[in-house]
């Protein structure tokens, strides 16, 4: 706790033992006029606040209600207001005596507190619309306008006491998060209930005396007990659908509810997305059971590394979706590394006897609303973020970067302008939203190419040529339909001519490009072969410009080694195997061991294949 969040709560302490001290030093004013039968009201009230003490009814759960504010000011509107305030001032000493013993420091201040305000308010209201109307007891009762302003002025005052907590804890901001707690239609109706039921106790009083008061208090007891139990009852159906039953986690629904509220306030907040690595594997090796178990684990440990504010949910299988709100995306990137570390350490069951299948998870991060003004899109980023990831390795952490971002990073330290920059973005915008297999086809194609020119040793501007026409090499793909690209069935001869024919619709997309000449090469023969049997000229590869070469063999590299519904990848010596087979046919004979030598130290970029989310 800081100095200044410390000072504050010491005044609010100060604060709640004044008004207490004021209640106690009243009452001890009274005591020598309290006569018989007085002290029969006294003990009767102290008594039944006691016994009702006991049965608090749950409105939510930010808010109770006791039945003190209905006896203290029932009682008020009856008998001698003396009798209420020694009343409240002895159970104020009391619960704080008995918090006392129970060495509970928070709750004994503020149950002393409550006890006061009750008592203050009470007699405050009817002394003061006692004063307007020139009666005494209970022969107002029955004028409906005294009994309004008895309990509109128990209301203001009541608030009046508690809105100076909010005040001396937050300042002005405090006044108006105070106010809106107020105006709330459960603690509105909390007032209207105690209110109401006051005027009725105080009619049972007028009508029979202590004996009415008894059997209300046996009816108000009765109520008490069933509403706990509907309460209990519909609180635990509650959980349930909020609640995913093996992990005790948030479930798909909850999370989503709250994140469309944080969207219509406008509200920040950071998604992590996270999902289990090799989780199939897992289930593999010790059957589904055992996978249960290790996700029934794997919610204790999140609900364990949790902060507080932080909302964890399972949204599907082996997804989740971890809420931060109202931190920078650093501090987040900070946790989701806090998150993906202790899943790292933990020992989940079996993993001992076979730690082949040890869990580890992968985290994505994106922030609303730097990443999209719309809950999906924030979403969208931050599986976005995973997927990059995901193919490439496990246990990791990523942020979302846009596509501009991407490309800037890859073309850094070469000289493009922002004109191209923002030419390229578009398009590959564009490709992204139709064809995410294509995009990040895209992505690894430019990062193939872009280390086997440093390889080579190649000069900046022909490294320039080739990382921005292995951006473009495809675009022409944006002009073939989507029904087509995505196609898991084979193609039909229609088909599979219109996608022969992208590189010439990329060429012609291409032209209207601006520094784009050296790279137009690339886009129109990236699917030609050194032999001179490929397309769409069927072009030698001594007639084909070394970027067109290097693209050619990179393409057909990634192509092979990524999971397509109708061909399962290629591991990286089968891959390497196809590549020394197609040696000066398919493709440029000189190229071949230099880009093995660059997969061998980057690694291939894709190691499994992508799955859909059901995050959305």
């Amino acid at each position: 706790m800081n100095q200044q969040n410390s000072w504050r709560y010491k005044s609010i302490r100060i604060y709640q033992f004044i008004v207490a001290l004021t209640v106690i030093a009243i009452a001890v004013y009274q005591l020598n006029s309290i006569k018989i039968p007085d002290d029969l009201f006294l003990y009767s009230l102290i008594g039944l606040i006691s016994l009702t003490q006991m049965f608090k009814v749950i409105i939510n759960e930010h808010l109770g209600f006791t039945w003190n504010m209905t006896f203290y000011l029932g009682f008020s509107l009856v008998y001698p207001l003396k009798t209420v305030l020694v009343s409240g001032a002895f159970m104020a000493l009391y619960t704080y005596i008995i918090n006392l013993k129970n060495n509970n420091k928070s709750e004994k201040i503020d149950e002393m507190f409550n006890q006061s305000i009750f008592t203050l308010s009470s007699t405050f209201a009817v002394w003061y619309a006692r004063t307007l109307f020139t009666a005494q007891g209970s022969n107002n009762l029955f004028n409906y306008n005294y009994v309004l302003l008895c309990l509109i002025t128990y209301t203001i005052v009541n608030m009046l006491f508690i809105l100076i907590c909010y005040i001396i804890m937050q300042g002005l901001v405090g006044l108006k998060i105070g106010i809106k707690s107020i105006l709330q239609k459960s603690t509105l109706g909390v007032l209207a209930v105690g209110g109401l039921t006051a005027y009725l106790l105080a009619l049972t009083i007028h009508a029979s005396g202590l004996r009415g008061v008894i059997i209300f208090t046996i009816l108000i007891l009765i109520v008490s007990r069933v509403y706990q139990e509907y309460f209990k009852l519909t609180n635990h159906f509650k959980r349930l659908s909020i609640t995913d039953e093996l992990t005790g986690l948030h479930n798909h629904r909850y999370i989503h509810n709250w994140l469309d509220k944080r969207v219509a306030d406008n509200l920040p907040f950071n998604v992590l997305l996270v999902d289990i690595d090799n989780f199939r594997r897992y289930n593999d090796a010790h059957g589904h059971l055992h996978g249960d178990l290790a996700l029934s684990h794997l919610g204790k440990l999140f609900h364990t590394t949790a902060r507080e504010g932080e909302l964890i949910a399972r949204v599907s299988g082996e997804e989740f979706l971890i809420i931060i709100p109202d931190v920078s995306v650093e501090e987040a990137t900070q946790r989701a590394q806090v998150y993906c570390d202790a899943v790292q350490h933990y020992n989940f069951p079996s993993t001992e006897q076979y730690p082949v299948t040890k869990l580890t998870v992968s985290i994505g991060v994106a922030r609303y609303p730097d990443t999209g003004e719309k809950k999906h899109e924030v979403l969208s980023a931050a599986d976005d973020a995973l997927y990059k990831i995901k193919v490439a390795t496990h246990s990791r952490v990523a942020v979302f970067s846009s596509i501009a971002e991407d490309i800037i990073r890859e073309l850094q330290g070469l000289d493009v302008s922002e004109k191209l920059i923002d030419e390229m973005q578009q398009l590959m915008q564009l490709m992204h939203s139709r064809d995410r297999y294509t995009y990040r086809h895209t992505e690894r194609n430019v990062k193939y190419a872009a280390a086997l020119a440093r390889k080579l040793n190649l000069d900046k501007d022909l490294q320039k040529t080739i990382r921005v026409g292995a951006f473009l090499h495809d675009i022409g793909k944006l002009k073939i339909p989507v029904e087509v690209i995505a196609k898991s069935d084979p193609l039909s001869k229609e088909e599979w001519d219109l996608m022969r024919d992208h590189p010439n619709l990329g060429y012609q997309l291409a032209l209207g490009l601006s520094e784009v000449a050296d790279c137009l090469p690339i886009i129109r023969y990236h699917h030609e072969r050194y032999d001179g049997t490929g397309y769409p000229e069927g072009k030698l590869g001594a007639e084909l410009p070394l970027s067109v070469r290097i693209m050619t063999l990179v393409d057909s590299f990634d192509a092979m080694t990524t999971s397509r519904p109708y061909r399962k990848k290629r591991t990286m010596e089968e891959a390497f195997d196809e590549l020394d087979a197609c040696r000066g046919t398919q493709f440029d004979p000189d190229l071949v061991e230099p880009f093995k030598e660059v997969v061998r130290e980057i690694g291939i970029l894709q190691s499994e294949e992508p799955k859909e989310s059901a995050i959305i």
